[in-house]
């Protein structure tokens, strides 16, 4: 079951108002590698917070299962970029959270409950899924065939993924599927790589191929086990849904989703201004001035991208550097407005 965001949805449309961030080129951080690949390397994905909502001691069936989300969560020994927060209503001051259960309560919902909720842009909270406890299917919510294929795909090397969340207008996901599949491999012979790569402050530290390829990977919108990710980007984009539109969003690096576009702006020139951002040097090398939100996975990057006994740069320091340039926006020209 998907619910709405809490705050109104700060990250417009790319085409229309997006401005990407990028670093003085006077920056001593100087970068030569591309954005994707940076991403991938170096930026560790953002946690979803799965929030159980009980009133006094959980008995011990419903201990077990949230103990059982949490084994699967890398906090602890499992892959999935998330946490298990419990939430005893009524003993605990949490204003958020106080004011999220007054209105999934107002619906109906009893303890225990299980919100699950992302960051968007700008620190926006995104619920993702809502229901009882012994409902929650971590199978579904942590991973699913979509999600594992662009995770083994951006692992192999590919540098963009684009997920198509088909409508029920076969016209307009034909015209969408095909014209981006066009788009996209015309530009993979003609978007050339930076220069300066391997250079003193632009080395690769992982194996994975450094290629200029992209995939379109299509979702039918009535799998359920695509419904936890379906829910998500409906949810992000509901005039588009209202509209019968099909849904494109460009997912790179560890499974972050740059934005959720309409079909019906998805145009040669915006995917082409969207992947040289992608393959261009990454100016910006600090994730939270970037736009995009992070998918929830359960992909062990580390592990696949460094082995067993590798060191994953996200938590020595790569991630946290301070460039001292000074941000400015670059804006991409406007398109053609929603109706």
């Amino acid at each position: 079951m998907h619910i709405q965001t809490s705050a109104k949805r700060q990250f417009p449309s790319v085409k229309l108002a997006t401005a990407f961030f990028v670093i003085l080129s006077g920056s001593i951080y100087a970068c030569n590698i591309p954005v994707f690949r940076y991403a991938l390397e170096r930026w560790a994905p953002d946690r979803v917070e799965v929030i159980v909502f009980h009133q006094g001691k959980l008995a011990a069936e419903d201990s077990a299962v949230v103990d059982s989300i949490r084994r699967q969560t890398q906090t602890s020994a499992g892959a999935a970029n998330a946490t298990v927060r419990e939430y005893r209503i009524g003993s605990a001051k949490d204003e958020n959270l106080d004011d999220l259960w007054q209105r999934v309560s107002a619906d109906g919902a009893t303890t225990p409950y299980v919100v699950v909720r992302s960051t968007a842009s700008k620190g926006a909270k995104v619920n993702n899924w809502r229901g009882p406890l012994r409902k929650f299917r971590s199978g579904h919510t942590f991973e699913s065939p979509v999600r594992r294929r662009a995770g083994e795909r951006l692992l192999s090397g590919t540098s963009v993924v684009w997920l198509v969340l088909k409508s029920e207008d076969k016209q307009k996901n034909e015209r969408l599927i095909t014209q981006l599949t066009k788009d996209l491999q015309a530009l993979s012979k003609s978007v050339p790589l930076p220069d300066g790569i391997g250079l003193p402050g632009s080395e690769l530290m992982a194996e994975v191929p450094l290629l200029m390829k992209f995939e379109v990977i299509e979702i039918d919108p009535q799998d359920e086990k695509e419904k936890y990710l379906i829910d998500l980007l409906q949810g992000l984009a509901p005039e588009s849904v209202s509209d019968n539109e099909p849904l494109a969003v460009p997912v790179f690096g560890r499974g972050r989703a740059l934005e959720v576009i309409a079909g019906r702006d998805v145009t040669t020139e915006l995917t082409k201004d969207l992947t040289m951002f992608l393959c261009a040097a990454c100016s910006c090398q600090v994730k939270e001035m970037n736009p995009g939100f992070d998918l929830l996975m359960s992909t062990n990057w580390t592990t696949e991208l460094y082995g067993e006994d590798g060191q994953d740069p996200t938590a020595s320091g790569f991630q946290s550097q301070k460039n001292e340039g000074v941000p400015i926006l670059i804006d991409i020209p406007a398109g053609r407005k929603r109706r």
